[in-house]
Parts: C-alpha cells; sequence; structure tokens
C-alpha cells in the first residue's frame, strides 16, 4: 500500500487535538513483515512530537494482519508487530512521559469484506492502530495544589502496619501492602523487603489463607486496560506484581494452595499517588 506522506498528521492534529481527549492513528505493515519500514518510523516520531505539549495518560496498541496464513502465525504475526510498534513509541516518548501506560496486543487477522478490491483490503488490514489518550499539562499553579492535595491524603491514609491488621483480621478484610515497583515492570524495589519479610512471618505464622491483587498506576482514572510489562513482554503487568510476591511466598515455604493471586489493571486508582496505584494488597480469603 502507497504510504501517506508525513505532512498528513499535522492536518490530523489541526482537526482533533483542540477538541479530542484521544486520537487514533493507523500505521501499515508490509505482507509477512513485523517490523515497521523507514517511513512508518518516521512517521511514528513525528506523531509523538506533536503531543510534547500534552501528557500522554496512555496509548493503546492493536495490531492485526490480512486473512492468508494460518491462525498461529497470523496470531502470532500481530503479536509481532503490536510489539515493534511498542518498540517504537517507547523509544520516542520523552522521559517526563516514560511510565505512560502502554498496552500492546495483537488480534489476529482481519476478514476480508467483500470480493473487490482483494490486494488494497489486505494491505489496509495489515496494520496497527494506535489509540492515545492524552491531556492538557497543568500550570505550575494547578501542580502545586495536586502536590499539596497529595501530601495531605499521604498524611491522612498511612499504609496500616501488617501486624496490626493480621492480630485482628476476619475474613474479606483487605490491606496494602508497603511493597513499591519500578514503573512499567512487576519488579520490586529493595526498599520493599522489610514488608516482604513481615508478610512471610506472619502467613509462616498463622493459617490464613489470601488473596494477592495487583493494581497498575493508569493515571488515577479507573481503567480496565492493563499495563505492558517491559520485562517479560506481555500486558498482565497488574497480574504479573501480584504473582512477583505470591512466587516470593512460595519460595519461603508457604503452601501455595494458601494463596491465590489477580490483576486488577487500573480499575482502582487510589485516589493518592502513582506509587500508591502501583500497589499490591492482600485480602483474607479464609482463617483456617
Amino acid at each position: 500500500m502507497k504510504k501517506r506522506i508525513e505532512v498528513i498528521i499535522f492536518i490530523l492534529f489541526g482537526n482533533f487535538l483542540s477538541a479530542q481527549d484521544s486520537i487514533q492513528y493507523p500505521v501499515y505493515f508490509e505482507y509477512k513483515v513485523s517490523e515497521l519500514d523507514t517511513n512508518e518510523e518516521k512517521r511514528l516520531q513525528i506523531l509523538v512530537q506533536n503531543f510534547e505539549e500534552f501528557i500522554i495518560e496512555r496509548i493503546l496498541i492493536q495490531a492485526y494482519c490480512d486473512e492468508r496464513g494460518g491462525k498461529k502465525i497470523n496470531d502470532s504475526l500481530s503479536k509481532f508487530r503490536a510489539f515493534s510498534i511498542y518498540k517504537n513509541i517507547k523509544s520516542n516518548l520523552k522521559k517526563t512521559d516514560s511510565n505512560a501506560l502502554i498496552s500492546a496486543k495483537g488480534y489476529g487477522s482481519l476478514p476480508l469484506d467483500g470480493r473487490d478490491n482483494i490486494e488494497e483490503q489486505r494491505s489496509k488490514n495489515r496494520k496497527g492502530d494506535i489509540t492515545i489518550y492524552y491531556s492538557k499539562k497543568p500550570t505550575k499553579e494547578q501542580e502545586a495544589v495536586v502536590k499539596k492535595q497529595e501530601q495531605k491524603a499521604l498524611r491522612s491514609s498511612p499504609i496500616p502496619k501488617l501486624g496490626v491488621f493480621f492480630d485482628s483480621a476476619k475474613k474479606g478484610d483487605k490491606v496494602e501492602l508497603k511493597i513499591l515497583f519500578v514503573g512499567g515492570l512487576s519488579r520490586i524495589l529493595p526498599q520493599s523487603q522489610r514488608e516482604l519479610d513481615s508478610l512471610f512471618e506472619r502467613m509462616n505464622t498463622s493459617k490464613y489463607k489470601i488473596n494477592i491483587i495487583g493494581h497498575i498506576f493508569a493515571y488515577g482514572v479507573s481503567s480496565d486496560i492493563d499495563g505492558y510489562d517491559e520485562e517479560y513482554q506481555n500486558n498482565f503487568l497488574s497480574r504479573n506484581r501480584a504473582q512477583t510476591v505470591y512466587s516470593y511466598l512460595v519460595k519461603r515455604g508457604i503452601d501455595p494452595k494458601r494463596m491465590r493471586f489477580e490483576g486488577m489493571g487500573g480499575k482502582f486508582p487510589s485516589g493518592i499517588s502513582a506509587e500508591r496505584d502501583r500497589r499490591v494488597e492482600i485480602q483474607i480469603t479464609d482463617l483456617e
């Protein structure tokens, strides 16, 4: 398919950025190719540059193939195309937007719509749709107000101590752990080790059964979209964070039958801070 010239990007932005909080943009691939060509890479670079005056809140990448090839091959190819777009966008994001929530997924093949212009249809189906959600950058005065509100929220909503929680815990009770993660990863920061050790000790000296619940930072807005885990290259960041805690406890000797884990994506922002959104909680599921 003949590529559209880069100037079209600026026309699109003139029409959309002033009035909307999201924009969808397609890029295209050659047959059986998973990597973007030079022209598409340049278009993506310009696309991201046009958001310099905005905050990129999250990016949704959905990639496809034409209908030729088997399901297994097309599923794999669309996945690689999604990751190719992800890598390109990530490399072009400025540091201030480097923690933007990026979800990348391949959806296999798209069917033909009738029997006319088949090759043109196929060229349009070999694509990746990029949806960018954005907002205006706050003024310095607005940033100061938000920071003040966060500090107030942190003082009024401290994380409870595990000892206090377990001493009176009942079935259904939930508590946030003092466990911090690297943005975009399910890797636990070193300063969380004391909390992990405390959780192990409590589980080791009790018969509690727990559910480990992972969350992600989604810019304070409730979102069903889960995060992209850069280390494991999948879209289960919140689940991976919960599993990291689960795996640590299993490795220390806690019976796996006493625990389960799940990810909630960005459905439940803390309303306090990015760090507190990027969290893991435990919920008591049984006392015996």
